[in-house]
């Protein structure tokens, strides 16, 4: 699983525009953030976080099997406006997909 914070909205959709032209399956991509309507404009609700709330991401990416640390910031990410993108991958395709995070300066966690 890949797991992002970015900055801007702009980059979030950036982001999926890249990956779907790239025919990653968008059902694999969360977007979690704290305006909610914003986030349903942009994306579903989908990928390895459906279904969660900004207040509980530490607990769900500690269950996904990240850090302490990591999801500690993410947490702090949301809490500062930002956005926390997570995307399940098939392991071969990995290295494209960290491209397209990496293309909108993403924080890789």
């Amino acid at each position: 699983m890949i797991v992002a914070i970015l900055s801007k909205t702009s980059d979030v959709e950036s982001l999926l525009n890249s990956l779907s032209e790239a025919d990653f399956d968008m059902q694999d991509v969360s977007v979690i953030m704290q305006d909610l309507a914003t986030r349903s404009k942009i994306a579903p609700d989908a990928g390895p976080l459906k279904g969660v709330q900004p207040a509980h991401i530490s607990p769900a990416l500690l269950e996904a099997g990240l850090t302490k640390d990591a999801a500690k910031r993410c947490k702090e990410a949301l809490g500062a406006g930002k956005i926390v993108v997570a995307m399940k991958v098939d392991p071969k395709y990995e290295a494209a997909a960290r491209e397209s995070f990496k293309d909108v300066s993403a924080e890789l966690v």
